[in-house]
């Protein structure tokens, strides 16, 4: 069965590039935490387990007074443990939060960061199968 992917992030050319990134695996999109939560929640009416087997997400979404991305991954880490969560910012303080947390984390999404993100993506999706 192929793995599914949550993106979360608001900005379009971040979508085109994971969207590539990710081809062989169900990728599904949401613009803010809001809708990621919808989301969720909907795919475990479906599945009821794991709703995801990665979540890659934003720190930083619209509004940007709050780094609402990193308060959905927390969220997420508590309700499914066995998830991995995917950070990435140009936020380097949020960055390291996240990577307290032990959360794999990316740096700017540039060509040689894509690259690294490819890594943390195969990683995630193989911890999580096993």
């Amino acid at each position: 069965m192929p793995k599914r992917i949550l993106l979360v992030d608001d900005d379009y050319v971040v979508h085109r590039y994971i969207t590539k990134l990710c081809k062989p695996y169900l990728l599904r999109h949401a613009w803010n935490a809001a809708e990621a939560r919808k989301i969720i929640k909907q795919r475990l009416k479906k599945c009821g387990q794991k709703p995801f087997d990665l979540v890659i997400c934003d720190v930083h979404m619209t509004p940007h007074d709050k780094p609402r991305g990193f308060l959905l991954a927390k969220q997420l880490r508590k309700s499914f443990p066995k998830m991995p969560v995917i950070m990435h910012s140009d936020d380097l303080p949020v960055l390291r939060q996240a990577a307290r947390l032990d959360m794999p984390t990316v740096f700017k999404l540039d060509e040689k960061m894509l690259q690294k993100l490819g890594k943390a993506v195969k990683q995630a999706l193989h911890a999580s199968s096993t």
